[in-house]
Protein backbone atom coordinates (compact mmCIF):
# COMPACT_ATOMS: atom_id res chain seq x y z
CA UNK A 1 0.00 0.00 0.00
CA UNK A 2 1.71 3.34 -1.06
CA UNK A 3 2.43 6.11 1.97
CA UNK A 4 -0.64 8.31 0.84
CA UNK A 5 -3.86 6.06 0.82
CA UNK A 6 -2.34 4.22 3.86
CA UNK A 7 -2.61 7.54 5.69
CA UNK A 8 -5.95 8.16 7.79
CA UNK A 9 -5.77 12.13 6.27
CA UNK A 10 -5.99 10.51 2.83
CA UNK A 11 -9.33 8.71 3.98
CA UNK A 12 -10.35 11.14 5.80
CA UNK A 13 -10.47 13.85 2.63
CA UNK A 14 -12.03 10.82 0.45
CA UNK A 15 -15.06 10.65 3.29
CA UNK A 16 -15.20 14.02 3.20
CA UNK A 17 -15.29 14.44 -0.89
CA UNK A 18 -18.10 11.30 -1.22
CA UNK A 19 -20.11 12.57 1.42
CA UNK A 20 -20.29 16.37 -0.35
CA UNK A 21 -20.81 14.67 -3.67
CA UNK A 22 -23.88 12.24 -2.11
CA UNK A 23 -25.44 15.87 -1.00
CA UNK A 24 -24.72 18.14 -3.61
CA UNK A 25 -25.56 15.76 -6.40
CA UNK A 26 -29.62 15.13 -5.51
CA UNK A 27 -29.79 19.08 -4.63
CA UNK A 28 -28.17 20.38 -8.08
CA UNK A 29 -30.32 18.04 -10.78
CA UNK A 30 -33.75 18.96 -11.68
CA UNK A 31 -36.20 16.12 -10.69
CA UNK A 32 -39.52 15.65 -10.86
CA UNK A 33 -41.56 12.85 -9.02
CA UNK A 34 -42.95 11.81 -12.57
CA UNK A 35 -44.11 12.23 -15.72
CA UNK A 36 -46.99 14.59 -15.76
CA UNK A 37 -50.53 13.31 -17.15
CA UNK A 38 -52.10 15.71 -18.86
CA UNK A 39 -50.56 18.90 -21.20
CA UNK A 40 -51.46 21.38 -19.00
CA UNK A 41 -49.47 19.64 -15.58
CA UNK A 42 -46.59 19.12 -18.19
CA UNK A 43 -46.32 22.58 -19.40
CA UNK A 44 -46.44 23.51 -15.92
CA UNK A 45 -43.29 21.56 -15.11
CA UNK A 46 -41.65 22.78 -18.61
CA UNK A 47 -42.37 26.52 -17.55
CA UNK A 48 -40.82 26.05 -14.25
CA UNK A 49 -37.85 25.02 -15.52
CA UNK A 50 -38.22 27.45 -18.41
CA UNK A 51 -39.41 30.28 -17.06
CA UNK A 52 -38.59 32.20 -20.35
CA UNK A 53 -40.67 30.37 -22.70
CA UNK A 54 -43.89 31.34 -23.63
CA UNK A 55 -47.42 29.01 -23.86
CA UNK A 56 -49.39 29.79 -26.51
CA UNK A 57 -52.79 27.73 -27.44
CA UNK A 58 -52.64 25.25 -30.73
CA UNK A 59 -55.53 25.62 -33.46
CA UNK A 60 -58.47 23.82 -32.09
CA UNK A 61 -57.41 24.19 -28.12
CA UNK A 62 -58.11 27.33 -26.99
CA UNK A 63 -58.07 26.05 -23.61
CA UNK A 64 -54.89 24.23 -24.17
CA UNK A 65 -56.26 20.79 -22.96
CA UNK A 66 -54.59 18.37 -25.74
CA UNK A 67 -51.50 20.55 -27.36
CA UNK A 68 -49.84 24.04 -26.80
CA UNK A 69 -46.97 25.92 -28.80
CA UNK A 70 -43.74 26.39 -26.63
CA UNK A 71 -42.03 29.31 -27.35
CA UNK A 72 -38.25 30.91 -26.94
CA UNK A 73 -37.60 34.39 -26.28
CA UNK A 74 -38.16 36.66 -28.90
CA UNK A 75 -40.08 34.09 -31.06
CA UNK A 76 -43.17 36.56 -32.32
CA UNK A 77 -46.75 34.95 -32.07
CA UNK A 78 -47.68 35.83 -35.19
CA UNK A 79 -44.74 33.80 -36.85
CA UNK A 80 -46.59 30.34 -36.28
CA UNK A 81 -46.15 28.33 -39.25
CA UNK A 82 -49.19 26.07 -40.14
CA UNK A 83 -48.39 22.55 -38.36
CA UNK A 84 -48.16 20.83 -41.77
CA UNK A 85 -44.97 22.46 -42.51
CA UNK A 86 -42.02 20.38 -41.63
CA UNK A 87 -39.82 21.25 -38.47
CA UNK A 88 -36.45 22.28 -40.48
CA UNK A 89 -38.23 24.88 -41.50
CA UNK A 90 -36.60 28.06 -40.49
CA UNK A 91 -39.88 28.93 -39.44
CA UNK A 92 -40.05 26.52 -36.59
CA UNK A 93 -36.52 27.71 -35.27
CA UNK A 94 -37.30 28.43 -31.66
CA UNK A 95 -40.72 27.00 -31.31
CA UNK A 96 -41.67 23.47 -30.32
CA UNK A 97 -45.55 22.25 -30.73
CA UNK A 98 -46.59 19.91 -27.52
CA UNK A 99 -49.54 17.50 -28.08
CA UNK A 100 -50.61 14.34 -25.63
CA UNK A 101 -50.49 11.33 -27.76
CA UNK A 102 -54.42 10.09 -28.41
CA UNK A 103 -57.15 9.83 -30.26
CA UNK A 104 -56.94 14.12 -31.18
CA UNK A 105 -53.70 14.40 -32.60
CA UNK A 106 -53.32 17.11 -34.44
CA UNK A 107 -50.37 15.79 -36.60
CA UNK A 108 -50.06 11.94 -38.32
CA UNK A 109 -47.18 9.84 -38.52
CA UNK A 110 -47.04 10.76 -42.45
CA UNK A 111 -46.83 14.17 -41.97
CA UNK A 112 -43.77 14.14 -39.48
CA UNK A 113 -41.79 10.85 -41.06
CA UNK A 114 -39.48 13.41 -42.33
CA UNK A 115 -38.49 15.26 -39.29
CA UNK A 116 -36.26 13.10 -37.49
CA UNK A 117 -34.22 14.55 -35.03
CA UNK A 118 -36.89 17.39 -34.41
CA UNK A 119 -39.52 15.14 -32.72
CA UNK A 120 -39.11 13.75 -29.62
CA UNK A 121 -41.71 11.04 -27.97
CA UNK A 122 -41.75 10.93 -23.91
CA UNK A 123 -44.36 9.17 -22.13
CA UNK A 124 -47.75 10.16 -23.78
CA UNK A 125 -46.22 13.05 -25.71
CA UNK A 126 -44.93 14.47 -28.41
CA UNK A 127 -42.93 17.45 -29.31
CA UNK A 128 -41.79 18.68 -32.27
CA UNK A 129 -40.12 21.41 -33.65
CA UNK A 130 -36.68 23.68 -32.52
CA UNK A 131 -34.18 20.79 -31.98
CA UNK A 132 -32.42 23.21 -29.44
CA UNK A 133 -35.30 23.50 -27.33
CA UNK A 134 -35.91 19.75 -27.94
CA UNK A 135 -32.32 18.90 -26.66
CA UNK A 136 -33.42 20.78 -23.23
CA UNK A 137 -36.69 19.29 -23.02
CA UNK A 138 -35.21 15.89 -23.64
CA UNK A 139 -33.06 16.34 -20.48
CA UNK A 140 -35.47 17.92 -18.43
CA UNK A 141 -37.92 14.50 -18.85
CA UNK A 142 -35.28 12.09 -18.94
CA UNK A 143 -35.03 11.68 -14.87
CA UNK A 144 -38.58 11.77 -15.24
CA UNK A 145 -39.19 9.11 -17.54
CA UNK A 146 -36.62 6.75 -16.27
CA UNK A 147 -37.74 6.87 -12.74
Amino acid sequence: MSELTGSPRFWIIVTVLFAALTLAVPLTCQRWQRLPGTVPALVEQLRAAQPEWRVDPAPGDPHMTRSVFLAAPGFRKEKFPPLRVPAHDARWRGLVFVEARGTHRQLEPSVIEGWGDRVLVVGDFTFYGDRSMLGIIRQLLAAVSSA
